[in-house]
């Protein structure tokens, strides 16, 4: 996996290089979905993608900080206390533990795939108007592609 990020990272960086001007910036967006939850969709104009991002990455954060807040309350009553009760609320801490790793896991993956997103979406901002420009054209066994400036 530490290889496969660096790819990914330098496939986004080269395909930037040579792209098109699709209206809107690729990296910009990109560093605007990091920074804000779904910053990067609104930026290219996807509000409901931009809602949906802010409530997932929003329930993720609200979800970590509670499992955080209880395994830390698990984690000092384990340490005042003895015998049973430490065993109860030293495994009452694992668990918790456990849930805000997975948390962090999640979170990491939602933002990861929100980045993404809004980098593909800002190179594809004005496909549609792109692909009206140039049109592939068949005729008496022969192909041809007709570009509009």
């Amino acid at each position: 996996m530490r290889r496969l990020l660096p790819l990914i990272v330098l496939m986004f960086m080269v395909s930037c290089l040579w792209s098109y001007d699709s209206g809107k910036r690729p990296f910009q967006a990109m560093f605007l979905s990091l920074a804000v939850p779904g910053g990067g969709q609104f930026y290219n104009e996807s509000y409901y993608k931009a809602a949906f991002v802010f409530a997932l990455e929003g329930f993720f954060i609200g979800r970590t900080i509670y499992h955080h807040n209880r395994m830390n309350y698990y984690y000092d009553k384990a340490e005042e206390s003895f015998g049973d009760d430490f065993l109860y609320y030293n495994q009452r801490y694992l668990r918790y533990y456990d849930k805000r790793q997975s948390d962090f896991w999640w979170l990491g993956t939602i933002v990861f795939l929100s980045v993404v997103d809004a980098f593909v979406d800002a190179n594809l901002y004005n496909y549609e108007m792109e692909r009206e420009r140039v049109r592939i054209l068949f005729e008496d066994n022969m192909v041809g592609i007709s570009i509009s400036f």
